[in-house]
């Protein structure tokens, strides 16, 4: 490498030679430099877009934000960021790849600027066509690894395409024992490096025990890759470090060294701050770096940040006078990050505080399932194969037929026996809580009886004071309430619970959460129902996504599907259960075989699929035949005339069948009283024409019953 060929970044007291091309840095400290000063982040991490094709629970990104950037926009800021000296990009969100855009914009860059420009993405839009188009653009692809997640797919397209990639993996103490084979599998797989990332939130349990902590450390010191550990596993690990933080003052660098700038045009120190300052350009963030210095250096609230000194490798903690130091690595930098929750209603209000009333014993608040919890899923028989091996929610509450729990940080479903314990006790656990995010996405929705025209007034305007979302229909008044912005409880459910309970102010009252994004249009539309209810038609569907001892969820469905009661309908992954007779015990046979759970209520359903082509195989030595994308044009007549032809004089409406933002595949939508006749036949469609699918099902307007659900408790 030529000395032309490095970038120059001057840092507090010393100054870093970058090469794009490698990641190679050479750090010089001298007393030449000493007087250096920062003029610009060294990395910025820009969330190019906030829409995401998962929903995980883990997710740090506040999923109510807008999406603002443009491809224009993008580049604007980012060339003057580059002119000031900054080096690296890392594009994050959201998924970035869900960015139309993205290609185009990392082109112009490549043209303009120097910027050595990465990715992280969970992999599920990536194919070759679609890495093809950056044209060797990308420094690094940083695949986020994520156990109900399909990632190794992406890893066979980065490595057919000679791809620079590194992986992320969530470190906790469930996750050690597989994380050896992980890392040899990743090396197999041609990753660069892994990057093992602490838990940053509110949950303890996610977070690694002091046993834990040097097991870890003796994985890291014999895995077959490299192995970057997260800044935020603080001094607790006993590895080496390149020096002590930042500029070796101990600081993470989060809002220093680096900045994050959000989907809506916000900069902020990282990922799981709250506190971040508008920006309409480059100049708008250097000033924010410059001047709101002391609001970027501050800590995470959340638990799990360690902006405190780090071990250092060599010790130089600053450089002697006379004295140069010279220190050379090659990393690129990249970028990362919900709430598992659980809604249950009961037959009365008694049966809810019932219930909460036998959990108390032996609970531990986001810690792993206390001996009494064993006991107690044991005794019930409501453990999966692997028996209890879940954590506690971090808060229980129940109202009025309600019960409702929470934890903030989960890879998954936290507590898969505590829904199936709700079964048993008479509950009807609600559909879906898991991979979303309570704060933005699963705002409380509260039903008050007002008692006559002039106390619904106020009662509206009680709610709108307290930041809350109110509508009256007749005396009955429905609020909806997102934990606060300025609020920092620890317990969101008691927090919104609290602030429902004092705007009712001893009147009627009933809540529940709801797991979509809502806002006042949707509730009044959902109002507006109330006066002709849908029928109802009561089902449940089951779902695998992992594999198991080696068995393929669609061999797991294929499984259970057999062992059911009722009209039993498997359709890949998938299974739909019509005309129960016990639904209770269908419910529990599904969770003591480690699937996935949901109620359906109403008789019309809407019905869902990806459609996709089968990669071409690749011959030894020899590059994979392109595979053409599959297209929406075509698959819709082919697919209607499907339809038709299998379900003959069933009713159904096809609602969508359109190109997917990602990956090259094609959404479909039907609307429909025969789901399961429907399910069959997408599943059949899929088949016959040698595609690969993903299907499901899902009520319609989940909100409009929600209203209709607590009208009738405030109603007695």
């Amino acid at each position: 490498m030529q000395p032309e060929t490095f970038a120059r970044h001057p840092v507090d007291g010393a100054v870093l030679f970058f090469h794009p091309e490698t990641g190679t840095y050479v750090r010089v400290g001298s007393e030449a430099t000493r007087e250096f000063k920062r003029r610009a982040p060294r990395v910025v991490m820009f969330g190019i877009t906030n829409a995401c094709n998962l929903s995980c629970d883990f997710c740090s990104r506040d999923t109510a934000r807008s999406s603002t950037w443009s491809v224009d926009s993008a580049e604007r800021i980012l060339v003057g960021l580059a002119d000031a000296g900054t080096l690296e990009v890392a594009f994050g969100g959201g998924e970035p790849f869900a960015f139309a855009g993205l290609a185009e914009l990392v082109k112009r860059l490549r043209a303009r600027t120097r910027l050595a420009l990465h990715v992280t993405t969970n992999g599920t839009l990536l194919d070759d066509a679609r890495l093809r188009s950056f044209e060797g653009g990308l420094g690094q692809v940083r695949l986020s690894l994520y156990d109900e997640v399909p990632w190794r797919p992406a890893a066979q397209v980065l490595l057919r395409a000679g791809q620079l990639w590194g992986a992320n993996v969530l470190v906790n103490d469930a996750a050690l024992p597989e994380l050896p084979a992980t890392l040899c599998e990743l090396a197999a797989l041609g990753a660069k490096d892994v990057s093992l990332l602490s838990y940053v939130g509110r949950d303890p349990a996610m977070m690694l025990g002091p046993a834990g902590e040097e097991q870890l450390a003796s994985i890291i010191a014999a895995s077959p890759l490299p192995v970057r550990v997260s800044v935020c596993f603080g001094a607790r690990l006993s590895v080496p470090r390149l020096w002590n933080g930042v500029d070796d003052e101990g600081d993470c660098g989060a809002g220093v060294d680096f900045l994050s700038i959000t989907p809506d045009r916000r900069a902020q120190s990282c990922s799981f701050q709250e506190e971040s300052f508008p920006i309409a350009s480059a100049e708008d963030a250097l000033t924010i770096w410059n001047r709101r210095r002391t609001e970027l250096r501050r800590a995470s609230p959340r638990l799990g940040c360690a902006r405190k000194p780090l071990p250092s490798a060599n010790d130089a903690a600053s450089t002697p006078h006379g004295r140069s130091e010279i220190h050379v690595w090659q990393s690129f930098s990249g970028n990362n990050s919900g709430e598992c929750l659980l809604v249950s209603r009961f037959e009365s209000e008694d049966d809810a505080s019932r219930f909460l009333s036998e959990l108390i014993p032996g609970y531990a608040p986001g810690m792993p399932y206390s001996a009494p919890w064993k006991e107690l899923f044991e005794t019930e028989r409501v453990s999966g194969r692997e028996g209890a091996k879940g954590n506690a929610p971090d808060e229980m509450v129940s109202v009025g037929r309600t019960f409702i729990a929470r934890t903030d940080y989960a890879p998954g479903d936290e507590f898969p026996e505590l829904r199936a314990l709700s079964w048993k006790r008479g509950g009807l656990v609600l559909a879906g809580g898991v991979h979303v995010h309570a704060k933005g996405n699963a705002p409380a929705l509260a039903a008050i009886r007002a008692r006559d025209d002039r106390d619904v007034e106020q009662l509206v305007a009680s709610a709108e004071r307290a930041g809350a979302i109110a509508a009256a229909h007749g005396k009955d008044v429905f609020v909806l309430l997102a934990e606060g912005t300025t609020s920092t409880s620890t317990a969101p459910l008691s927090w919104r619970r609290d602030s429902l309970l004092g705007i009712a102010a001893g009147r009627p009252f009933a809540m529940e959460l709801v797991f979509d994004e809502v806002d006042r249009d949707a509730l009044t539309q959902a109002m507006k129902q109330l006066a002709s209810p849908p029928k109802d038609k009561p089902r449940l569907a089951m779902s695998f996504w992992s594999y198991d001892d080696h068995t393929t969820p669609r061999e797991q469905a294929a499984a259970l599907g057999r062992e059911l009661d009722g009209t039993v309908t498997v359709a890949d992954r998938l299974i739909l259960v019509d005309d129960l007779v016990r639904r209770k015990r269908t419910a529990l046979v599904g969770y003591q075989r480690d699937a996935s759970v949901a109620a359906l209520e109403g008789e019309t359903l809407g019905c869902f699929a990806q459609l996709w082509r089968q990669p071409a195989p690749r011959t030894k030595g020899k590059k994979a035949p392109e595979v053409p994308p599959l297209e929406a044009t075509q698959v819709e007549p082919e697919l209607r005339a499907h339809l038709r032809t299998a379900l003959g004089t069933l009713p159904f409406e096809l609602i969508e069948c359109g190109p997917e933002s990602w990956g090259h595949r094609v959404r479909v939508d039907v609307r429909t009283p025969a789901p399961a006749h429907v399910l069959a036949a997408l599943a059949s469609y899929a088949e016959t024409r040698g595609l690969l699918s993903w299907l499901g099902v899902r009520d319609l307007e989940p909100l409009a019953r929600a209203v209709r659900r607590l009208r009738a408790d405030i109603q007695g």
